[in-house]
C-alpha cells in the first residue's frame, strides 16, 4: 500500500510520476459528502486558445485566496493529414486520332472546425468517342468522410489529328468556424497553342504563371498547328482558405496532335460558415452564503478568481467529475468543493 501514512514517500512520488515508481493496481477511493461544490467540463474552440490561457493566468495569480478550486486545461488537435483523397480520371487516354473526350467532376466539402467533422460528395461524367459522338455515363459516389483535397484530370490524353478535349472542375468548400479566404493562384496556358495557326491561338482567362498554384490546366496543349481560339480555358473567379487547401491540375500536356481542340474549366468556391446558434437552458443552483476571499458571485453561484464560469454541479451527495475532450476542442474542467480529504 501506499497512503499518506504508508510509504508516504512512494505515495507523494507516484502522485507525479505517473508509471515511473511502479505499476498501480488498485486505487481506494474515499468519497465525501458535498456541501458547497460546482464543476464541470467547458468545451470552446482552438481558437479562444489566448483567452483560456488568460484565465488560467488569472486564476493561477490568485489560488492563494482560493485553496480549495482547481482546474485542468487540455488542449487537443484534430490532425488535418488526413488520407489524400484525388479524383483522377481521363488522363492518359490516347487509344487514336479523332477523338473526344469530355469530363465533368463535381466536389462539395464540409468541414466543421469546431468538432472536427468532415465529408465530400463527388459526382463524375465521363464522355468518349469519335468527335460529336461521345458516349456519357455519369457517377455520383457515395459521400465519404474524407474531404477530396485533388482534382487531376484530362492530362496527356488525344495526343493525335483532330480530337477534342472538354473538361471542367468545380469545388465547393464549406467551412464551419472561423477563418479567412484568399484569391486562388492560376497557372494557366503556358507553353500552348504553338506551332501554327491564326493567331490569337490561346484565349486564356487569367493567363497567368505561378508555381505551386491551386489550379494548373491547359498547359503544354494545342500545340502542332490548327484554328484560332484552339485552346480556351478559363478559371472564374475562386477562393480559397487555408483551413483544407485544394488543388485542380487538368488539360496539361492534352490535344497536341494537329488540328485539336481544347476547352477547359475550373473553379474553386470557398465559404465560411457561422456555427449554428447552440441552445442554452438555465439551471437553478442553489445560493452560496460565503464567497471565498479573490472570488465573486454570479446569479447566486460563485465563480473563481480567474473568472472561469461554473459550469453546473449540485450541493449535496458525492462528487464524481469526468473530464471530457472533444476532438479539435479545448476543455477546461474547474471544481470548487469545501474542505475535504480525499486519500488514494
Amino acid at each position: 500500500d501506499a497512503n499518506n501514512r504508508t510509504n508516504s514517500d512512494l505515495f507523494k512520488a507516484l502522485k507525479g510520476g505517473n508509471n515511473n515508481f511502479g505499476i498501480v493496481t488498485r486505487f481506494d477511493l474515499f468519497a465525501f459528502e458535498a456541501t458547497q461544490i460546482w464543476g464541470g467540463v467547458v468545451i470552446y474552440p482552438n481558437a479562444t486558445t489566448p483567452a483560456q490561457l488568460q484565465a488560467m493566468k488569472n486564476f493561477g495569480d490568485k489560488i492563494e485566496s482560493d485553496p480549495y478550486g482547481s482546474a485542468i486545461s487540455i488542449w487537443q488537435y484534430t490532425s488535418q493529414s488526413a488520407a489524400t483523397i484525388i479524383v483522377d480520371q481521363c488522363n492518359g487516354d490516347n487509344t487514336g486520332a479523332a477523338r473526344e473526350i469530355r469530363c465533368d467532376t463535381t466536389v462539395v466539402n464540409t468541414l466543421d472546425i469546431a468538432t472536427g467533422a468532415t465529408s465530400s460528395t463527388v459526382t463524375t461524367t465521363v464522355c468518349a468517342g469519335a468527335p460529336g459522338e461521345a458516349l456519357c455515363v455519369t457517377t455520383p459516389r457515395s459521400p465519404t468522410v474524407d474531404i477530396v483535397n485533388s482534382v487531376a484530370q484530362c492530362n496527356g490524353s488525344v495526343n493525335a489529328g483532330g480530337s477534342i478535349v472538354r473538361c471542367n472542375v468545380t469545388i465547393v468548400n464549406n467551412v464551419t468556424g472561423a477563418g479567412s479566404l484568399s484569391p486562388a493562384t492560376v497557372n494557366q496556358c503556358i507553353g500552348s497553342g504553338q506551332g501554327g495557326g491564326a493567331e490569337s491561338t490561346t484565349i486564356c482567362a487569367p493567363a497567368t504563371a505561378v508555381s505551386g498554384a491551386d489550379v494548373t490546366q491547359c498547359n503544354g496543349s494545342g500545340n502542332n498547328g490548327g484554328a484560332s481560339g484552339r485552346v480556351t480555358c478559363t478559371v472564374p473567379t475562386s477562393t480559397v482558405t487555408a483551413l483544407w487547401p485544394v488543388t485542380i491540375n487538368q488539360c496539361n500536356g492534352s490535344a497536341n496532335g494537329g488540328g485539336d481542340l481544347v476547352t477547359c474549366t475550373a473553379q474553386i468556391t470557398s465559404n465560411i460558415l457561422a456555427p449554428a446558434a447552440t441552445p442554452t437552458s438555465t439551471v437553478a443552483r442553489p445560493s452560496v452564503s460565503t464567497v471565498p476571499p479573490g472570488g465573486s458571485t454570479r446569479n447566486g453561484a460563485p465563480t473563481s478568481p480567474g473568472g472561469l464560469p461554473p459550469t453546473g454541479g449540485s450541493a449535496t451527495g458525492f462528487a464524481i467529475a469526468l473530464l471530457l475532450v472533444a476532438a479539435g476542442c479545448s476543455a477546461l474542467y474547474v471544481s470548487r468543493r469545501g474542505r475535504s480529504r480525499v486519500e488514494i
